[in-house]
Formats: C-alpha cells, sequence, structure tokens
C-alpha cells in the first residue's frame, strides 16, 4: 500500500532496550494524528503491529491522544516502553523496534480507514493479523 499519498508528515525512530521511548519519539510533531507500524530491527524488517492514534467525534473533532502520546502510552496494559523491552527479551531475534510513523491528513482521510487499509493489506499477504495485533 503507498500511505505516502494519504500523509502530511512521515518519519521513523527506533527503540533499544535502555532507550527512553519519549526521547525516541520527541521529534514527532504535536497535534498530529496518524498510524504507525512496529518492525523488528530495520526499516524493511517483519511487521510487529499496525496502530493509529485519532478517534474522531460525530462533529469531527478527536478525541484521542496525537501520534507521539499514544506511541508512549500503554499496550497490553503496560507503559508501552516496558512492553519493548519485555518483547526484546523475550525475543532474542529483536535488537531494536523501529518505529514508522505517519500524519494523516486528518481534513480528507479517518486514521482508522488508513489503520484499517494497512492490515488489510498485511492480511492478504499473510492471512494473519501482526503477530503483536491480537484483534482487529
Amino acid at each position: 500500500m503507498n500511505i505516502e499519498k494519504y500523509t502530511k508528515a512521515k518519519g521513523y525512530c527506533s527503540f533499544r532496550l535502555g532507550d527512553s521511548l519519549r526521547k525516541q519519539t520527541k521529534d514527532i510533531p504535536d497535534g498530529g494524528y496518524g498510524v504507525y507500524i512496529f518492525r523488528k530491527n530495520t526499516e524493511i524488517g517483519d511487521i510487529l503491529y499496525i496502530g493509529k492514534s485519532g478517534t474522531i467525534l460525530q462533529k469531527g473533532s478527536f478525541k484521542s491522544q496525537d501520534l507521539r502520546k499514544r506511541l508512549n502510552n500503554k499496550q497490553d496494559g503496560i507503559k508501552r516502553e516496558d512492553f519493548f523491552a519485555k518483547k526484546i527479551k523475550e525475543d532474542t531475534k529483536i535488537e531494536q523496534i523501529i518505529i514508522e510513523w505517519y500524519i494523516i491528513d486528518e481534513r480528507k482521510y479517518l486514521p482508522g480507514l488508513i489503520e484499517a487499509l494497512l492490515l488489510q493489506d498485511y492480511f492478504t499477504q499473510h492471512s494473519c493479523l501482526p503477530i503483536w495485533n491480537k484483534e482487529f
């Protein structure tokens, strides 16, 4: 999927054991909503997770956190930084987690739509969801 046609900003950062996730994500612009992809070890590595930030309310405003805040929140009920550290310790093949992020042009597209398209593309290729996505 060519995600770039839906975005107005993009970038990536990485996380290794001992890193501060807040420090690693500090360059993500404030107030942007969008999607993110976690990959194993490299920018072309295995996709571990696909997620979004930004839930739209009926009147068109955003209910949920912007992208940087969402990335620094929780996953599986624990701080995402701790979740990453746990996963790296459990899987010796993971040296680092690459975080690709895309800020969506929210005047035109819903972050949930782009997340769904990314997950559909992954599902079409692999007949399953990424390993850390439990459901959709």
